[in-house]
């Protein structure tokens, strides 16, 4: 038997901690600005779309923010296709918020990066 052993070198940004396999890719990162924080933790906000139930009804996500993730690179996969949000060249801030549904009255979570909040 052989042992084969394989030796892997990873850059990581570090404003946001993700690791890259070229030093170019990480410094590249790394210049890209962070954006500012718009909410605190406890801040009260509002969705401005809508989500679904699955009880079959609509309604706007409302409550306070719990906790706050990133920063995290710009991601077009997920803020542009599933937020609608267009290209800042920044990191950027998502923010969990939790909230009662109106429609079923349970305890949910959401992920919302700040452009699509607002402050109540």
């Amino acid at each position: 038997m052989k042992r084969i052993v394989r030796r892997f070198v990873n850059y990581r940004c570090d404003v946001c901690r993700t690791d890259y396999d070229r030093s170019r890719d990480a410094r590249k990162c790394e210049q890209r600005g962070v954006e500012e924080k718009k909410f605190r933790l406890g801040s009260r906000v509002r969705a401005t779309e809508k989500r679904a139930c699955h009880f079959g009804d609509d309604y706007v996500c409302e409550g306070r923010v719990a906790k706050i993730l990133g920063p995290v690179p710009y991601d077009p996969e997920v803020l542009l296709k599933g937020y609608g949000v267009a290209d800042s060249g920044n990191h950027v801030f998502m923010y969990v918020i939790a909230y009662t549904c109106p429609v079923c009255g349970q305890e949910k979570h959401a992920i919302y990066p700040a452009a699509r909040l607002e402050a109540v």
